[in-house]
């Protein structure tokens, strides 16, 4: 310790030598928080956690300054702190990138997907529609929704279209593309493999899963109408599936047309 200031003082002893003689000894006091501040500096420059005092470290080393034969310094670190400084920061960038991701993801759904039935948007789809030319095209309405929302008002119309298109998506595959098309009205599109007839038992087995069980204690049937469509464009695809959806309809509804 220094005396008047009470700061530890380290002694470093430098011998000179001349023509291999001892000519003088040069003695240099320095400030031991020197040594604190070089390794403070040298944390904050290499994103360390090397600490001084030897009672918290998890692992050290001991050295002494030059010329120095006692009172060794000791540098180590604190498995804690090394927790702290590693563990915490890629914790939170873990936690940030999982929430970035989510909100992407959730962005992405939001901008492709109806939020009512999960299938896609028609200002989504619909351009993508325009690019195919052979493909199975299926228009599905619910029947009477009007009546059904004026009946029982906009809430259990909602909750009937929610269970409608659930009820559709259980009869298509992944590959299959459902649309919701307009209120109540859906597309569904499929691969050009399937055939007409293979068109029809689809129709029929959508048709015939939305009508199996009550929602909410309301019978609730759907009308369908659909075509193959080789080397033709959506829209004209489209307006014949939507000329056999009429034809269910006014020949009574609850039933699929294919042509």
């Amino acid at each position: 310790m220094e005396d008047g200031t009470d700061k530890a003082i380290r002694t470093l002893y430098y011998p000179i030598y001349n023509k291999r003689v001892l000519n003088a000894l040069l003695v240099i006091d320095i400030n031991d928080d020197l040594l604190s501040t070089d390794i403070a500096e040298y944390n904050k420059a290499h994103l360390t956690v090397l600490q001084r005092n030897p009672s918290v470290h998890s692992f050290h080393i001991k050295k002494l300054l030059p010329c120095a034969t006692q009172d060794p310094f000791y540098v180590g670190v604190n498995s804690f702190s090394v927790f702290k400084f590693a563990f915490f920061p890629a914790l939170f960038f873990s936690f940030l990138i999982q929430y970035l991701t989510k909100s992407v993801r959730t962005k992405k759904f939001s901008l492709q997907r109806d939020h009512m039935t999960h299938f896609y948007r028609r200002d989504f789809y619909e351009k993508k529609f325009q690019k195919q030319s052979d493909f199975c095209l299926l228009i599905i309405d619910i029947d009477n929704f009007k009546s059904i929302n004026d009946t029982y008002g906009h809430e259990f119309g909602d909750d009937v279209i929610r269970t409608v298109a659930k009820r559709i998506n259980q009869s298509i595959r992944q590959t299959d593309i459902a649309v919701r098309w307009g209120g109540e009205e859906f597309i569904v599109s499929f691969p050009s493999s399937m055939t007409k007839e293979q068109l029809q038992l689809k129709a029929e087995e959508i048709r015939y899963m939305v009508q199996l069980y009550p929602i909410q204690n309301l019978n609730v049937t759907i009308s369908i109408g659909g075509t193959v469509a080789t080397n033709t464009s959506f829209s004209q695809t489209y307006k014949t599936a939507d000329k056999a959806l009429y034809q269910s309809k006014h020949n009574g509804r609850n039933q699929s047309t294919i042509v």
